[in-house]
């Protein structure tokens, strides 16, 4: 992360409470330090454990990470820089609007089988005859 752009995202996230004297301890890591091993997580499609030694360890990393989208932090970043972003480009900062794929939305349960797209042919709907261990035969008889 570069200066500037710490620059713009350190007046977004919390104070820690020792900080501000409401208690607690010393954090023991830069959040800058932890935003770049998040982000360095995110670019490159790594697993936690992957991290390079150049950044934090990895599971404090994690753990951070982990406090932050728990307590709403990661969303609320999110949500502030994109209405930035959006106001810089002479937009609202809320998008007004949104686009949602219909094969990630999942079809509620009272929404018919026929209305979904989930029709069957009828060869799927046949059940397959599954052999009788016992007898070794099929254990559904073809009348013909």
């Amino acid at each position: 992360m570069t200066d500037a752009e710490w620059q713009r995202i350190r007046p977004l996230l919390p104070v820690p409470a020792w900080m501000e004297g409401r208690g607690g301890r010393p954090e023991g890591y830069c959040h800058r330090q932890m935003l770049d091993a998040v982000f360095y997580v995110v670019d490159n499609g790594i697993k936690w454990r992957s991290m390079p030694v150049d950044f934090p360890a990895w599971d404090r990393a994690y753990a951070f990470f982990r406090r932050w989208r728990e307590t709403g932090l990661v969303a609320e970043l999110h949500d502030r820089l994109r209405g930035k972003v959006r106001e810089r480009a002479g937009r609202e900062a809320e998008p007004s609007g949104a686009v949602i794929d219909s094969q990630s939305v999942k079809a509620d349960a009272v929404v018919g089988a026929d209305s979904r797209g989930l029709r069957r042919r009828e060869e799927d709907q046949r059940q397959a005859p599954t052999p009788d261990l016992r007898h070794d035969r099929p254990a559904i008889d073809d009348p013909t």
